[in-house]
């Protein structure tokens, strides 16, 4: 199928004559992995640290564990992706006022986008420990441990613990 989408590419001019092969220009594809291979490696980190602790949790956990991880996942991803989408807005707001002078307006909207990200964080954590139950361990009430009892004679009838 490959073949035949570059056979017509090339016949048709697709795509407006788009040069889609092209001589690689090595120190720019050096520089592009300069950039793209610190957060490439950060995201596979991540899905690796995801990937043992869902791990121990459906060990530890069974599917309790599991549905209490995805829950904060959930959670936690709404307010990752609202802070990054804060990040993003931040980005394009900075680096036009930078550009044009305006510091004041820099640091006035640098300070809102923390704030935001401030309470957004907030009320994610308490979004997440909101449905904890907190107990101590002297008020969890405990059975003691039952003990097996044998007849050291058959006869006599007394019983002692094993």
């Amino acid at each position: 199928m490959l073949p035949l989408f570059l056979y017509q590419v090339k016949r048709d001019k697709l795509f407006g004559g788009f040069p889609f092969l092209v001589r690689l220009h090595w120190t720019q594809i050096r520089r592009i992995l300069q950039i793209g291979v610190p957060p490439a490696s950060l995201q596979v980190l991540f899905a690796f640290v995801s990937i043992y602790i869902g791990r121990q949790v459906s060990t530890l956990g069974g599917h309790i564990g599991v549905a209490t991880m995805t829950t904060g996942a959930q959670i936690e991803s709404l307010t990752w992706n609202t802070a990054s989408g804060v990040t993003e807005a931040l980005t394009t707001i900075v680096g036009q006022n930078f550009a044009a002078g305006k510091l004041r307006r820099v640091y006035t909207a640098f300070c809102r986008a923390l704030s935001f990200t401030l309470i957004i964080g907030v009320l994610g954590r308490s979004s997440l420990s909101s449905g904890v139950k907190r107990s101590s361990p002297s008020s969890s009430p405990r059975k003691p441990p039952t003990r097996q009892v044998r007849s050291t004679s058959a006869s006599s009838g007394s019983r002692r613990p094993l």
